[in-house]
C-alpha cells in the first residue's frame, strides 16, 4: 500500500514513452501516454510531433518519460559471436570503438546478440533538449531492441516499428532490419491496440510500469543520475506544494482564529468602555445623590428644628380645657398617587381637637395670632358635639 502511494506521488498515474526518430533528416517524435487505474493500464493518448518544443503544449510540466533514441545516429548489429564479457561483444561488432565516447546496449538472444551504439554527446544533447522544455527523461534506450520485452504478446512472427521490421522466433528476436512500412499496421499488445509507428513509444511507456527489459549497457550511471534528479525535483515539487498547502491552511485557520478572538477582544473592549462610562456615570450620579441626600438631610434637620420650635410654641400656650387630637405640620394637599408629584401645604400647620370652653378657645386663638412667626390663624371648624364639648379645627399660616 505504501509502495503504491509513494509510486503515485513520484510518477502519478500517467506514463509516457517517446520514440525520437528521423526520416530523411527530419526529426519525428512518436509519443504514447498510458494511464494506470487500479489494476489496469489503458491507452490514454498518442500523437506525433516534429519538434521537442511542440511537446510543451501536450505534456504536463515535469512529465517523466522513457526515451527511445532511434535515429540514423544509432547503429545496430546482429552478431553470432558469444562472450560473457560485454566489451568483447561490442568490440566484435564495432572494432576499434572508443567506449568512452559511445553508449552501448546489448540484447542477448538464443544463438545471437544485438548491439546498438550511439555517441554519448548526441544522446546527452537530446536529453538536455527535453529537460530544457521541462520534460524529464528518467530512462532511455537505443534502437528497436526494447520490443523484445513484448514479443510474447505480438502474434505475427514479423512485425514493424516506425523504421524497422522485426523477425522473431517464438519469444526471441531473430533479426532486426531497417525497413519502413508503406502503410500503418495495427498491433494488439496484450489488449493495448497501437500501430507500428507508436510501437516503440508504447513499449517505452509500459517499461515504466513493468520494468521487464534489462539489457547489458554502460548507461547505468547516467540513468541513475537522471532518475535521482527527477526524484529530487519531484520531491521538491510535492514538498513545495504540500508545504504551501499546509502554510495556506495554517494561515487560513490562523486568520479565522485571529478574527474570532479579535472580534471577541473588540467586543470586550466595547464592553469595557461601556462599563467604564457606566461606572463614571454611576460615580457622578452617586455624587449628585450624596449631595442631594446631604442637602435633604440638612433641610430635614433644619425643618425638624423649626417644626419642634413651632410645636413647642403651640403646646406651651395650649389651655387645659383644650385637647389636641391632631397636629399636622405642612400637611399633604391630597393623597399620594403613582406617577404624580407629591404636593404639601408649605408654611401651614393644621390643628384639630376638642374644647369645653368657647371663651378659652378664643383666647387661645388670639395667643396664637400673636406669635411672631404666625401670619394669621384661620378657624376652619368649630361645632358642638355635646352641651359642654365642641370639635374644632384651625389652620396656622406661617410667615414665609
Amino acid at each position: 500500500m505504501l509502495d503504491r502511494f509513494s509510486s503515485y506521488l513520484l510518477y502519478g498515474n500517467l506514463f509516457c514513452g517517446i520514440e525520437h526518430t528521423n526520416a530523411i533528416g527530419i526529426d519525428t517524435l512518436y509519443v504514447t501516454l498510458l494511464k494506470k487505474q487500479k489494476n489496469s493500464v489503458d491507452l490514454f493518448d498518442h500523437f506525433q510531433v516534429s519538434k521537442i518544443d511542440d511537446l510543451t503544449s501536450k505534456l504536463k510540466k515535469g512529465q517523466n518519460v522513457t526515451l527511445i533514441v532511434n535515429t540514423d545516429k544509432v547503429l545496430t548489429k546482429r552478431i553470432t559471436y558469444s562472450s560473457k564479457k560485454e566489451s568483447d561483444l561490442v568490440f566484435h561488432a564495432f572494432p576499434n570503438i572508443d567506449l568512452e565516447k559511445f553508449y552501448y546496449e546489448i540484447l542477448r538472444q538464443e544463438g545471437c546478440s544485438f548491439i546498438s551504439i550511439c555517441r554519448k554527446d548526441y544522446v546527452d544533447d537530446i536529453i538536455s533538449a527535453y529537460s530544457g522544455n521541462n520534460i524529464l527523461v528518467t530512462d532511455f534506450f537505443l534502437g528497436n531492441m526494447i520490443v523484445s520485452s513484448v514479443c510474447d504478446f505480438i502474434e505475427p512472427n514479423k512485425f514493424y516499428t516506425s523504421n524497422s521490421i522485426i523477425q522473431k522466433n517464438g519469444v526471441a528476436i531473430d533479426n532486426i532490419n531497417i525497413e519502413v512500412s508503406s502503410y500503418l499496421i495495427d498491433y494488439d499488445v496484450n489488449g493495448l491496440v497501437t500501430n507500428n509507428n507508436f510501437m516503440l513509444s508504447l513499449v517505452g511507456a509500459l517499461l515504466q510500469i513493468l520494468n521487464t527489459y534489462k539489457p547489458y549497457t554502460n548507461t547505468v550511471n547516467i540513468k541513475e543520475s537522471l532518475l535521482q534528479r527527477f526524484k529530487q525535483l519531484q520531491f521538491f515539487n510535492v514538498f513545495l506544494k504540500t508545504g504551501l498547502g499546509i502554510v495556506f491552511i495554517a494561515l487560513l485557520v490562523n486568520y479565522f482564529v485571529f478574527t474570532h478572538y479579535f472580534n471577541n477582544v473588540k467586543d470586550l473592549q466595547s464592553v469595557s468602555v461601556y462599563n467604564k462610562e457606566t461606572t463614571q456615570k454611576i460615580i457622578t450620579l452617586k455624587k449628585e445623590v450624596d449631595s442631594i441626600q446631604k442637602l435633604t438631610e440638612d433641610m430635614l434637620q433644619m425643618e425638624s428644628s423649626k417644626s419642634s420650635f413651632f410645636i413647642d410654641n403651640i403646646i406651651q400656650r395650649l389651655p387645659n380645657s383644650i385637647v389636641l387630637t391632631e397636629l399636622n405640620y405642612q400637611p399633604l394637599f391630597k393623597n399620594i398617587k403613582d406617577n404624580e408629584p407629591i404636593t404639601i401645604a408649605n408654611n401651614n400647620i393644621f390643628l384639630s381637637g376638642v374644647s369645653n370652653s368657647s371663651k378659652t378657645f378664643s383666647s387661645w386663638v388670639s395667643e396664637l395670632e400673636k406669635l411672631i412667626w404666625v401670619s394669621r390663624v384661620e378657624i376652619m371648624d368649630y361645632s358642638d358635639i355635646t352641651t359642654t364639648n365642641s370639635n374644632f379645627s384651625i389652620k396656622l399660616f406661617k410667615n414665609p
